[in-house]
């Protein structure tokens, strides 16, 4: 509905720049032309027939005006559609990489001889390079300098940094999970307390080694949601129309005085 305003005004502030066309390329002409007499029936009818002739040119126009506009309205609303499915996309990524993958507790993961392990393994890198590749293709929509740029660009230098950690330690943690799943205590009870000591040693390696970049995310995912918030509350998919009207306006006041006249 405020895209069905706002093209309302636009057309109506060009009619009176129409207008102010009419009476400042075309009457200024006659006038002069005419000089002092008085007009007369042929003049009235010669007055009408520039008007509604100008008229007729300037309708056809504002037909095309109105065409602009509503194809304007129509790829903006496309754009925006994408923009927003962009920015949903990368920040769902980013929440699933702290909440699903880094903060998961490996106790609850079926050890059977390391296949769940290594899935997870799997899963966290191929979702690094997600993110990766939804940041390069949401910045094509973001204007430079962008809140929702500079958090994200945040965001996966974090998670660089993170993936990186993540590869060096999350090996040895891996196999002292999956060395302490197969021992047994009622079969070895020293080889078991071995392996559990071994994984504590491992899961305080790793963590240790991913926090300083597991706080950098959560920090930057926190800056993340605050823009995108902003950034959808102002409707920033207007701009384009409020720039159009504003240069439509400045245009018509051009002609306002004479309008008046």
């Amino acid at each position: 509905m405020g895209y069905f305003l706002l093209v309302l005004e636009i057309i109506s502030t060009a009619g009176i720049v129409v207008l102010g066309l009419i009476v400042r390329r075309y009457l200024p002409a006659y006038a002069a032309e005419k000089g002092k007499n008085l007009a007369t029936k042929e003049d009235i009818g010669e007055i009408t027939r520039i008007v509604e002739e100008v008229r007729s040119q300037h309708g056809t126009e504002l037909e095309l005006v109105r065409g602009a506009l509503q194809h304007a309205s129509q790829s903006q609303s496309s754009l925006a559609e994408i923009e927003r499915s962009a920015i949903v996309d990368f920040f769902d990524d980013c929440v699933d990489l702290i909440f699903g993958k880094v903060q998961t507790n490996f106790g609850d993961i079926p050890i059977d001889t390391g296949r769940s392990l290594v899935d997870y393994q799997t899963g966290v890198r191929e979702l690094l390079v997600t993110i990766y590749k939804k940041y390069h293709r949401l910045i094509l929509y973001l204007k430079p300098g962008s809140e929702i740029a500079s958090a994200a660009e945040k965001f996966v230098r974090a998670s660089a940094k993170f993936g990186a950690a993540f590869k060096k330690h999350f090996g040895p943690l891996k196999m002292a999970l999956i060395e302490e799943g197969v021992a047994s205590p009622k079969e070895d009870r020293s080889k078991y307390s071995t392996a559990v000591s071994a994984t504590d040693a491992a899961a305080k390696s790793y963590h240790a080694a991913i926090e300083p970049f597991t706080s950098e995310m959560s920090e930057a995912l926190r800056g993340l949601m605050v823009a995108v918030n902003k950034h959808f509350r102002a409707g920033a998919s207007g701009e384009g129309f409020e720039v159009l009207a504003e240069a439509v306006k400045n245009a018509a006041k051009e002609f306002a005085p004479l309008v008046r006249h």
